[in-house]
């Protein structure tokens, strides 16, 4: 049995659990294995368009592939197992922290993390008490045995998924915020941490070199839209690198900022911008993919902006993503 090992380092504090929101059983592996599908699907949608150039057809032969990689619990053909099965290390320690992401002096980081701190009142039956969170620092080690006849143009395709995953990935509640974020430290015996802003770019160009096809996806993927950037000037911890994150897109998106109105749904829905309640209530995750990253001793705010159809009926090309556009101007861009 083939095997790879790869150690993840948690640069912000995981808020992740099961139904209680508890972290308490750690990081469990359907967890992990859900949001490296979500990249290896990120990275592989251009090549299956190119292949096809048809939209549907493109879909069905992706999601077949994926089943066959990653299993699937349909019936027949389309069901089973995977290539590989997943097994983690867990952290060792968590944490209650009742400073983070909200109460000051911590900045803007609340108006990323709302959900995460307490809300809500007793007496009313809707409080929720503070989120508990996998300390930051903790390292993540992920093993992944493939089947004996697995070819190795598939391992390939996990290990770039994996690179990807540790390169602008988090983990658990609001990760496309930034928090929970996880950072590659090694991956079968090569070191990934990265002790310059230089070697970060360095990985990004490799790792997404032939993924940004030219074509507008129907999903969060890669595509020549597809942008890169962080925020000059590092911090000296993960926590202040949120912050300075938190600070600029309050400027951008907050209650009175540069982006008003309906250029905001581009970052998310759903937003209350008109009363009709059947559009208030169709949701749409965020293009917009907050990461922070260790840079030596210290830390920086990267961004994964992948633009995509937005709803159904709407967003179907960059026009609908001008307040995005706005806030990825601010940011020094990585040229992929």
């Amino acid at each position: 049995m083939k095997t790879i090992e790869a150690t993840y380092r948690i640069v912000t504090p995981m808020f992740i659990g099961g139904a209680d929101g508890s972290p308490s059983d750690g990081v469990r592996p359907p967890s992990f294995k859900g949001a490296l599908r979500f990249w290896w699907r990120a990275l592989n949608w251009g090549r299956f368009y190119e292949d096809t150039q048809n939209e549907d057809n493109a879909l069905k032969a992706l999601h077949r592939e994926e089943a066959r990689l990653f299993g699937s619990a349909a019936q027949g053909d389309e069901g089973g197992q995977g290539v590989f099965l997943l097994s983690i290390k867990q952290p060792k320690s968590y944490i209650e922290d009742n400073a983070w992401p909200r109460v000051q002096p911590m900045g803007k980081s609340g108006f990323m993390g709302m959900g995460l701190w307490e809300s809500g009142k007793k007496e009313k039956g809707n409080f929720q008490p503070h989120r508990v969170s996998i300390s930051s620092n903790e390292p993540i080690k992920v093993r992944l045995g493939f089947r004996s006849n697995t070819q190795g143009a598939d391992i390939e395709q996990i290990k770039q998924a994996l690179k990807v995953m540790g390169l602008f990935g988090g983990l658990g509640s609001r990760s496309r915020r930034g928090f929970g974020s996880i950072a590659l430290v090694e991956l079968d015996d090569v070191n990934y941490t990265c002790p310059s802003i230089s070697a970060y770019e360095s990985f990004i160009k490799e790792a997404l070199m032939d993924s940004c096809q030219q074509m507008f996806p129907s999903f969060t993927a890669m595509s020549d839209c597809t942008r890169v950037g962080y925020i000059a000037g590092q911090q000296n911890t993960a926590i202040l690198a949120h912050q300075a994150a938190s600070e600029l897109f309050y400027k951008v998106r907050g209650m009175k900022a540069e982006v008003r109105g309906v250029n905001k749904r581009g970052f998310g829905q759903p937003l209350p911008l008109k009363p009709n309640k059947k559009e208030y209530e169709q949701r749409r995750a965020s293009p917009l993919i907050f990461h922070i990253h260790p840079i030596g001793s210290q830390f920086i705010c990267s961004h994964i902006f992948m633009p995509a159809q937005f709803l159904p009926h709407e967003g179907y090309d960059m026009r609908f993503y001008q307040g995005v556009e706005t806030y990825m101007q601010k940011l020094k861009e990585v040229r992929v």
